[in-house]
Formats: C-alpha cells, structure tokens, sequence
C-alpha cells in the first residue's frame, strides 16, 4: 500500500513537471511570436510632435530646443541611441527600444504572478494576459516613452515586492535602481513611488515598536535603514539629475527648463482637471470608462469586452464553490505591515498614478492610462 502512495504521488510529480515544462515552452514560443511580429511592425514614422522631439534628441539632445522636452527622458534617449546601432531610423530605433524592455518585463510579471497563483502555468497564462493587451503593443511599437516605462514599471513592482518580502538593504536598493531608472525614462509615472514610501514607512515603524517581525538585523540596524534608505534612493534620482545638469550646463539650468515646462503642463495645453472646462463627472467617466477600460483594456473590440466578461464571471463562479480558507494567523500585529503585503504594493501606487492621470494628465491621450490598463488585466488575472 505504501508503494502504491508512494508511486502515485511521483506520477503527480512527473505530472505537474510535465505540465510546468509544457507552460514555460507555449510561453516562450508566443513570446517569441509576438516579438518578430512586433519588430516586423515597428513604427517608421514618428507619429506625434513628441515623438518627432525624441527622434530629434538621439542626433542632439537639448532641452531649450525641445529635444526633448523636459524633463529630458534621458535613459528613454540613451536607449534609442543604443539601438541606433542596429536601426538607423531614430524612430524605429526608439521603437526598438520599447519592444526589447517590453519583451524583457515578461520576467517581472511572470515573477509577480507566480507569487501569487504559484502555480507555473497558471503564472506564465496571467502574464501573457497582462502583455498581451493591444495598447501594450501600440506602445512597445511607437516611439514615445511610455513604451519603456510601462516594462521598466514590471520591474520596478517586481522589486519593490521583493524588498517587502527580504527587507534588506540589497532589496532595497535594487527597487530604488529600478525606481531610478523609471524616473529617468518617464518621470509621471513618479506616484507609484508610493510603495517606497510605504515600505520605508514600516521599516521605521518596526524600530520604534517592538511588536511584529524585527527587521533582519535587529532594531540599531532598523534605525540605520530608516535613515540610509531614502539616501539610496536619492542617489539613484540624482544620478539621471546629474547628467541632465551636465548636458544643460548646470543645476540652475536645467531646473529654469524644467520650471517652465511645468509651468505649460499645468496651464491649458497640459489638459489637467484645472484648465479644462469640463464637468469632474465628466472627467472621470471618460478618464475610467474610455481611457483605462473600453480603450485601454479592450482597444474599443466588443469581442473583447464580452470574452472579459464571460471570463470574469465564470471566474466568480469557480471561486464561489471554493471551501472558504481558514483564517490566516500570521497577520503581523503592525498594521503598516499590512500596507506593505504583494496586493498593497501593486493596488496603492496604482491608485495614487490614477488619482494623478485623472487630475494632473490630458485625458485626450488614453496612453497615460496605459498602466493603469495593464495593471487591471493582471488583477483579473491573478486575484479573479
């Protein structure tokens, strides 16, 4: 009897191996599918003004001749020109850019996923839902910036929730280089700083209060990461700061541009709730209804918007005749621990980025909402 358990539970071994293997290969083939129709895609054109200006800023980069605009993007820049090697159209080089970080944040979402699913193949599943939305590959093909930092945004979550987890200064400072590297490349996208803020916030709590899990260490090392840490991640804001500084001839400089430039996005050309006169329920019907979901998710495709549906709802169902869990008895004792959890990091900063697209962004351009697309597909994913 004890042979036949023992066989049976290594067939479901052999099993769920099979299956594992059998997930990564599909993902991997549709990746690599998706990635030659992409570069066979690549936008020659730059489609936009903006576009025209991050073309422009690989052959000469300059602020005051809007090349780009400010804040500069410079990592953004940095890589097109990277990619001029192999292109030699800024355009499509810029493209190209975007199409290598997109295929690269596949890691990151997977990563994400699979802490949460556990599961492989249901990991690798969420992680194509979440890459494969339409505005994605717009974005990934184009030439503007979003393109990149919606990848660089993968790995920056994916970080940020493995400092949560180590709670170590090496965590942390790969998610400040991440953070570093985001802000570099689109700095709107600076609300999602949040989870830093929220992490170094339980860091300092948990060396002022004895209860909950004491950070690795003990409580003086606590201390001196509460201290040291927004140090680190300054570092790696005034690393792409510097070089701007540089290129424009000095800090005064740079920070006259990128005054004035605030100065514009904040009057009628920069389309926020304050210069434009429309009703805020307006706003926030076109900002969440056509912006994030009927553009942003389903690229206006009722197929898709019904398939989503029929999905979610089956989702609901299978969940429902799920046995209800017992309750989990670890729950830390420190409730900004709980702001800090996998769910948290993800939901919170996507709130903050959503409150900011709707008050301070153009509405007009659904691409600034494109995070907050990608980031509800990987919820459906996931947590349906």
């Amino acid at each position: 009897m004890g042979d036949k358990r023992q066989h049976a539970g290594y067939g479901r071994s052999l099993g769920r191996s099979g299956r594992d293997k059998l997930a990564y290969a599909t993902a991997l083939a549709l990746l690599a599918g998706w990635a030659i129709y992409a570069f066979a895609h690549l936008s020659p054109w730059a489609a936009s003004w903006d576009e025209v200006d991050f073309a422009l800023a690989l052959d000469r980069f300059d602020l005051l001749a809007m090349q780009p605009h400010a804040p500069g993007y410079p990592y953004f820049i940095l890589g097109g020109r990277l990619m001029r090697v192999f292109l030699d159209n800024p355009a499509q080089a810029l493209a190209l850019w975007n199409l290598t970080l997109t295929i690269g944040s596949a890691y990151p979402v997977f990563a994400l996923a699979r802490r949460q699913l556990g599961a492989p193949h249901l990991a690798a599943l969420a992680a194509a839902i979440a890459l494969a939305l339409p505005m994605n590959a717009t974005l990934a093909t184009g030439a503007m910036s979003e393109g990149a930092a919606l990848a660089l945004l993968w790995w920056y979550l994916w970080s940020l929730t493995a400092a949560a987890e180590r709670r170590t200064t090496l965590a942390w400072t790969g998610a400040s280089f991440a953070f570093g590297l985001l802000m570099g490349t689109r700095l709107s996208y600076a609300p999602f700083g949040l989870g830093l803020l929220l992490l170094w916030l339980a860091e300092a709590a948990a060396s002022r209060n004895g209860s909950g899990r004491m950070a690795p260490g003990g409580r003086g090392t606590a201390i001196g990461r509460a201290v040291g840490w927004p140090l680190i991640a300054a570092a790696f804001q005034l690393l792409w700061l510097a070089g701007l500084a540089v290129a424009e001839g000095g800090f005064a400089g740079m920070l006259s541009l990128i005054e004035a430039f605030a100065a514009g996005h904040f009057s009628e050309w920069g389309g926020g709730v304050a210069t434009v006169a429309m009703p805020f329920g307006d706003r926030l019907l076109l900002f969440a209804g056509d912006n994030v979901l009927w553009t942003g998710a389903f690229a206006r495709l009722p197929a898709l918007l019904a398939l989503t549906a029929l999905l979610l709802g089956a989702a609901v169902v299978l969940r429902g005749l799920e046995p209800p869990s017992a309750p989990d008895g670890s729950r830390s004792r420190l409730p900004i621990r709980r702001l800090v959890s996998p769910a948290a990091l993800l939901a919170l900063p996507a709130f903050a980025y959503g409150a900011w697209a709707l008050l301070g962004q153009n509405i007009a351009k659904p691409r600034h909402a494109a995070p907050l697309a990608a980031l509800l597909a990987f919820a459906l994913a996931v947590f349906a």
